[in-house]
This record gives structure tokens, sequence and C-alpha cells, in this order.
């Protein structure tokens, strides 16, 4: 019974610490496509990245570039 506390914070903590994204929770693609995951700052060569599966579609003249 003593053990409850301690289990609950560790299951919030794992939760959290999963559910942290730089990009939001509405960025669900996978963060190798673009990261490189020896340091996940730098930027991959080539991002497979389509805006039209995201909430931030390219409008206008962003979408012609």
């Amino acid at each position: 019974m003593h053990r409850l506390p301690q289990i609950g914070a560790l299951l919030l903590v794992a939760v959290r610490l999963n559910a942290q994204s730089p990009h939001g929770e509405a960025m669900k693609v996978d963060c190798a496509q673009c990261h490189v995951p020896a340091d996940w700052t730098s930027i991959s060569d080539s991002i497979p990245f389509d805006h039209d599966l995201t909430r931030y579609p390219l409008v206008g003249t962003h979408a012609q570039v």
C-alpha cells in the first residue's frame, strides 16, 4: 500500500515525458523523418514533409514554392 503513491508518481512522470514535443500535440509525424537521431537538433537533408497532413496546410504563394 505504501508503494501506491510512488507508482502513481512514476506513471505521471512517464506520461509527461512521452507527451513532450516542441511541435505541439497536433504534429503526428515520426521525429526521425525530419531529425537526425544522433542529436535531434540537426535536420535531415531530405524531409518527406507534407503540410496537407498537418493542421498547417500551405496556402497562397506558399503552396507554389
